[in-house]
Formats: C-alpha cells, structure tokens, sequence
C-alpha cells in the first residue's frame, strides 16, 4: 500500500478507511433521506419544494466532498434545516440569513 510515511501516511490511511467503509454508508443514509424527502414533499405539498431543493443540493454538496470534515458540516446543516434552525438553500441565498427568525 503506498503513501507517505509516518503520520502522514495515518492519515492518509484514516482517510482510505473513510472513503471505503463509513463514507459509502453515509452516503448511503444521506441517499435514502432525500429520497424520503422527496416523496414527502411531493405527497404532502404536491410537488417538489423547499425540503426537496434543500435535501438534494446538500446530498450533491456532501457527496461530491472528499474531506469528512465538510461533510460533517454538510450533515449539520441538513440536520439543522430539518430540525427549524437553519434556513432552507432558496431563502438562504436570498435574503443571506443562515438561521431562521
């Protein structure tokens, strides 16, 4: 196996751990929410709306991040959009409020 040596090469290790057993299972939790996400919005709302456009940009914005760091970050603003903290991605963008009133 190659890498660097010494703590480098620790973490690049906790890193390939990552990426191919906790990563992948996350990634698999985070597909299922905004799949649920989806089909409650749509069977609630009628169609796609806020939840759907909040679930689907952090589930695309976590996947594509190699670092578990800002994939946790990700996840706690998911989860802080779902528990009323945070505001969603549209009236994020718009008005510049991270936190809702």
């Amino acid at each position: 196996m190659g890498g660097p040596g010494g703590r480098a090469e620790g973490v690049w290790l906790t890193w390939k751990i990552w990426g191919l057993t906790l990563n992948r299972a996350e990634n698999a939790l985070s597909f299922a929410s905004m799949l649920f996400t989806i089909g409650d919005d749509v069977f609630n709302n009628g169609g796609a709306g806020e939840n759907t456009v909040t679930s689907v940009a952090t589930f695309l914005v976590g996947g594509a991040s190699p670092d578990p760091l800002a994939d946790l970050i990700i996840d706690g603003y998911a989860s802080g959009y779902n528990h009323g903290i945070f505001n969603g991605i549209r009236p994020m963008f718009s008005s510049g409020e991270l936190f809702k009133k």
